[in-house]
Formats: C-alpha cells, sequence, structure tokens
C-alpha cells in the first residue's frame, strides 16, 4: 500500500473531485466515482481532506463527507470555467498548505483587509495607512526611517532639514525634508506620487540615477524587471483612496483586482492570463469592492464568481 503526502497532481485532483460534486449534487454515478478515488490510495483521502479543511477556512463549512453545493451555470463555456475555478481553489490549497506563500504582516503598525488607519509619529508627521499595510518606524536623532513592506501609505511629512525623512519600499529609497506623497507597495509595481513638495527616490537594485518628483508627479516601478515610467497625474486623485475611491489609468485587471481586494476579506483571483492582461482607466468605489470588481470586468464581458464568502473569481467569456 502506498503511503506519504499526497502529491500537488492529487490535490488538483481533491479541487476537480469538489467541483464535479457541486455541478451534479444529485448524480450517484458521481458520487460513486468520488469515493472509488479516495479508496484507491491513502493519499488521494489525504488529498480530499486537505481540500475540505481548505474549503472551510474559505467560508464553506465543507467536510470529507459533505460538500455544500453551488450550481454551475448551463453554457458553452461550463467546461472552461470549470477548469478555471479548479485553478482557483487550487491557489487556495496552496495558500493555505505550502509553507511560504502567505504574507506575514510585521511591523510597528499593521492594518487588517478594507481598515484604514491614521498615525502621527514622534516628529509629527502624518501618515495614513490602507488596508493590509505594515509599516515599520525607526527614528534617531540624525535620521528618520520607515520602512514600508506591503500595501499603501499617504505620508504628510514634517520639515526638518537636519534630519531627513527617508522610506525604503522594497528595493526603492525614497528621501524628503517636507512634503505629501503617496507611496503604494503592490505584488507588481511600486508607485510613488507626490501631492506637493518634492521627494527623491532610488531604486537600489536597477542602480539608476535617482529621480526627482515635484508636485502632480508620479513614478511606478516595475517589481520584476525594475522599469520606471515616469508621468504626470491629477491632485485630487494622488491618495485617493482615503476617500476610498480607486482610480487607476491603463492598469490591468490583475493589478486593479489585487487592490480592490485589499478592501474585502478573503481572495480575489483572476481566471486566464488573457483577463488578468486587459487594461482599464477609471474610477471605482471601494465602499462596494464587490461592485468594483464587477464593473472592472463588465467592459470585457467578464464575470464575478462568488466560491465562497471569502473567494471571489473574475472570469471572461
Amino acid at each position: 500500500m502506498t503511503t506519504g503526502e499526497p502529491t500537488e497532481w492529487m490535490l488538483e485532483e481533491a479541487a476537480d473531485w469538489l467541483l464535479r460534486l457541486q455541478g451534479a449534487p444529485a448524480d450517484a454515478a458521481v458520487r460513486d466515482a468520488h469515493i472509488r478515488w479516495r479508496n484507491a490510495d491513502p493519499r488521494h483521502e489525504r488529498a480530499w481532506a486537505r481540500m475540505a479543511k481548505g474549503w472551510e477556512l474559505i467560508g464553506e463549512a465543507a467536510s470529507p463527507a459533505q460538500v455544500s453545493v453551488i450550481p454551475f451555470v448551463r453554457r458553452r463555456t461550463a467546461l472552461r470555467w470549470r477548469v478555471g475555478a479548479a485553478m482557483a481553489v487550487a491557489a487556495c490549497l496552496l495558500l493555505f498548505f505550502v509553507p511560504g506563500l502567505i504574507s506575514e504582516f510585521q511591523g510597528d503598525y499593521v492594518t487588517a483587509t478594507a481598515e484604514l488607519r491614521q498615525l502621527t509619529l514622534e516628529d509629527g508627521s502624518l501618515v495614513e495607512l490602507g488596508p493590509r499595510t505594515a509599516l515599520d518606524v525607526r527614528f534617531t536623532a540624525d535620521r528618520r526611517e520607515v520602512t514600508l513592506s506591503e500595501g499603501e501609505a499617504f505620508f504628510e511629512v514634517a520639515p526638518n532639514a537636519e534630519r531627513p525623512f527617508a522610506i525604503r519600499a522594497g528595493n526603492t529609497d525614497i528621501t524628503v525634508v517636507g512634503t505629501a506623497f503617496n507611496v503604494r507597495l503592490s505584488s507588481s509595481a511600486l508607485s510613488i506620487a507626490v501631492r506637493h513638495g518634492v521627494v527623491e527616490v532610488q531604486d537600489r537594485q536597477a542602480g539608476a540615477t535617482a529621480l526627482r518628483l515635484a508636485s502632480g508627479e508620479r513614478v511606478r516601478i516595475d517589481r520584476s524587471d525594475h522599469a520606471v515610467v515616469q508621468d504626470k497625474v491629477a491632485l485630487d486623485e494622488i491618495g485617493a483612496w482615503r476617500d476610498r475611491r480607486l482610480f487607476v489609468e491603463s492598469a490591468t485587471v490583475a493589478q486593479v483586482a489585487e487592490e480592490i481586494g485589499r478592501y474585502r476579506p478573503g481572495w480575489v483571483l483572476v481566471a486566464g492570463d488573457r483577463l488578468a492582461g486587459q487594461r482599464v482607466t477609471g474610477l471605482f468605489d471601494l465602499r462596494d469592492p464587490d461592485r468594483a470588481l464587477r464593473a472592472l470586468v463588465r467592459p470585457f464581458g467578464g464575470d464575478v464568481r462568488q466560491i465562497s464568502s471569502y473567494l471571489r473569481v473574475l472570469s471572461g467569456p
């Protein structure tokens, strides 16, 4: 008899069995085939137990013996949707069961999903933190340093020419004396936009000459290839998230979905590279994240599937 931990392929099979049971809850043949699969190898049973536990953790309260039913829409794209949904469920399993994939928020100040927080630092500087943000503060007699390891923050720095204010975000250093600006660190890019004053931006890994940004200027640094894009931005769009508004310009659906996802519990996943790579410009109301997600994919004929209370999957037509 084979023993040991289930393989990644077995976990994917377990996710597929969950979707088959959902798609045909009254089909005895499907149920019997599912039981035969579980009994064929002890690792199958372990994979199914993990699948059910993962489903519990994302809000469906499933068990290895009984799975909640979510009917599928009967249309020609149902099979393609099922494949995308299986990928989404597998992704959730990986989040729960593969070490190191879950981001651990660490810092002096941490916000939760949908939480906005205002801080006054010891020097009088004001900081507003967006959801899922982690900020670490280290002040000395001659220097003020903070580290943004996740999320987004809007800074209004108290002027002090003798004591520079420095921010580290990923591989980038931001230095100011006294100014107001926004910093957003996502999985794909770092964005810095200046409301007033001047900031200096230096990407350490790219080794490029430091950029100086003035009022109404913005820079976006890709975190994979360190490509730099500098442009202008309307002042009232900088830090608009503080009023729970998200303005994006030529951003991908995947990037916007990630930002909207910070304002609702759980996960937002995009099924398919085609939809994920579509570009969008617009203003989204973060007070209703689900409505914002629907507005995001509607121009492309996309749909938002509620897999559970904690999982939304965006899929194309």
